[in-house]
């Protein structure tokens, strides 16, 4: 018979030698396990138990672990190391203007939504992670307590975590290796399964400076272009707005026509840069959320 000291330690050796990443996607609606196997990418989804994570943070800890252990034990996953992607509800961004990593303490603070531009700056209750671009960087802070929600929920499921990300972080950089963002105006339409409204990201010359919520009371055009307008009207030139977006497939053709007239409409052409399959596609009523798979793309790059 076998003490269970011995037992956990063999647990851990096989863990250890069969060590595999696999990135995890949460919202408040599911979970998108996505790692390489013999075949190239998979990916399997699968739904929280109701009412099980509200606006980033999960309130059912342990359900939620146990739905996520079963459901790689059940994709035969064996060694997962996890890389956690945040829900997009779950963090806030913003620009550190005119700063490198090495000297953040010399940072001019600037809110990318000039909405609460008079908030202030997150303090010691927040996580933060930060993204380097040409010359400034973007900070991600994430509330402490929702960020150590998701850590248990992780251990509830006796699994390792290697790794924590921001969804649309994430989906940020793989659009940033998709798109030509350098010397460019860019606007961003990112409709995301977990919110009902679309989001609005703004970005010059690669650099996120608006980041709105679109109101679906309200007239989806009349916003986007009052929006996109008051921002070009801060460069002293004419300028030409190129599209991105990305929404799901049932409300992709329906936003598009409405940017078309905006402007030109950009093809990520995601399909072809980054295509996991699903491990059982008779078991996946949906395709691979747009807004998942571009984060997915963009935490594999990060990793290789």
């Amino acid at each position: 018979m076998e003490l269970p000291q011995v037992q956990e330690l063999m647990v851990s050796w096989r863990r250890m030698l069969k060590a595999q990443s696999v990135w995890v996607v949460v919202s408040d609606r599911d979970v998108i396990c996505c790692w390489k196997n013999a075949a190239g990418l998979a990916w399997r989804s699968a739904l929280w138990p109701p009412d099980g994570c509200r606006g980033g943070v999960p309130l059912q800890r342990e359900p939620m672990g146990e739905l996520l252990a079963d459901l790689l034990l059940d994709c035969d996953v064996d060694g997962a190391q996890i890389e956690l992607l945040l829900p997009v509800g779950a963090c806030n961004w913003r620009v550190l203007e005119g700063v490198t990593l090495d000297k953040l303490a010399a940072a001019n603070f600037s809110y990318l939504n000039p909405a609460v531009s008079g908030e202030i700056p997150p303090g010691q209750a927040d996580y933060r992670s930060y993204l380097s671009l040409s010359d400034c960087v973007v900070e991600v802070s994430t509330p402490r307590q929702t960020l150590q929600s998701w850590i248990d929920v992780i251990e509830l499921a006796d699994l390792p975590l290697r790794r924590v990300t921001w969804t649309l972080g994430s989906a940020f950089r793989a659009t940033q290796c998709l798109v030509p963002l350098e010397n460019a105006h860019v606007a961003w339409l990112v409709k995301h399964s977990e919110s009902s409204s679309p989001r609005l990201i703004l970005l010059r010359d690669g650099i996120p400076e608006v980041d709105c919520h679109l109101n679906l009371d309200m007239d989806l055009g009349n916003q986007v272009r009052q929006t996109v307008d008051a921002w070009t009207k801060l460069s002293n030139a004419f300028v030409s707005v190129s599209w991105v977006l990305t929404a799901p497939e049932t409300e992709f053709h329906l936003l598009a026509e409405m940017l078309q007239c905006n402007g030109e409409l950009l093809d990520l052409g995601i399909d072809s840069a980054f295509c996991p399959e699903p491990l059982l596609p008779d078991l996946e009523p949906v395709p691979l959320d747009p807004l998942a798979h571009l984060a997915l793309m963009g935490a594999w790059q990060e990793a290789h």
